[in-house]
């Protein structure tokens, strides 16, 4: 966020406090879209106190269109319903439902606002979305939800919202601490939260470390979690852990292209029983290797 755009010096942790870093990863790192093939070296050091992991001496500008153009390939508020829309599904999933209605509702790091307009249907009280970027603020606030660049600029609604979502985020932060802090100013006594991102203990890092780490460690993700790191840095911030889980977003068909052409392949390229591929699945959420992390936390009351 806008409050978190220093550079990135390899000082003490932000999570733990510590100063125990060690080479994670040292290669080339994703600038940009995959299809732009721009690549940077970089080096990933790795705490060995919490076992978060991040990126060295990177800083950014997150209100800029460049860096969204970074993101996503684009900044137009058009092309983002275009690449998010399909993934909101997954994000309501991972909410769900029950307790939405007349529930206030803030979603840190919320881009064009696509989920806060899809829940909008479930709930009859005021949104927030806290977003750096410009001219999604723009669109978030036509679309009627309050906005405020950072979570720090969010003092109007300190223990208001009932419900807060931060997905795919936190890696973006230079002290995602900072931000767990903020959230847990805004949430009411109770509130709940859920938080998504990047599982570093993917299985495609461990297959292929090479080929898949300069596609997963990116110019635009300053952090790097697993499931202990993560639940860590929800404790640090005052929260109860209720949950810290993985999930898996693509099929058996990806990972299958990945190995033949070292390139992501997208779903369904190769037919693969759907049974097989509910498996998979399975096994890797049960050994902690599916792509995704997602913890459930709550303020305490």
């Amino acid at each position: 966020m806008s409050n978190l755009q220093q550079g990135n010096s390899m000082k003490n942790c932000q999570i733990c406090g510590m100063n125990d870093w060690a080479n994670h990863y040292v290669g080339p790192i994703r600038y940009g879209k995959f299809e732009s093939k721009q690549f940077r070296n970089g080096v990933i050091k790795r705490c060995e106190s919490c076992s978060a992991a991040r990126l060295e001496n990177e800083s950014v500008d997150y209100e800029s269109s460049h860096y969204r153009d970074l993101v996503d390939g684009t900044s137009q508020v058009s092309d983002y319903r275009k690449l998010h829309d399909a993934s909101q599904l997954e994000h309501l999933r991972l909410l769900g439902t029950e307790g939405l209605y007349g529930s206030k509702v803030v979603d840190i790091g919320c881009g064009a606002g696509r989920f806060l307009d899809l829940i909008k249907g479930f709930t009859s009280a005021p949104t927030l979305g806290i977003e750096p970027a410009m001219q999604y603020r723009e669109h978030l606030q036509t679309n009627g939800h309050e906005v405020f660049g950072s979570t720090t600029e969010a003092s109007s609604w300190h223990g208001m919202a009932n419900i807060a979502t931060c997905f795919s985020t936190i890696e973006h932060v230079e002290d995602p601490l900072i931000l767990m802090k903020n959230a847990w100013d805004i949430l009411q006594p109770g509130g709940k939260m859920v938080v998504t991102t990047p599982n570093r203990n993917d299985i495609l890092l461990d297959l292929i470390p090479e080929d898949y780490g300069s596609f997963f460690y990116r110019y635009v993700h300053q952090w790097y979690f697993d499931l202990n790191s993560l639940e860590e840095l929800c404790q640090r911030a005052g929260f109860l852990v209720s949950k810290v889980s993985t999930f898996h977003r693509f099929d058996i068909s990806n990972l299958l292209v990945w190995l033949r052409d070292r390139r992501p392949g997208g779903m369904n390229r190769i037919n693969i029983s759907p049974i097989l591929d509910a498996a998979y699945r399975a096994a890797l959420v049960q050994n902690g290797q599916a792509d995704y992390l997602v913890a459930y936390i709550t303020k305490p009351g």
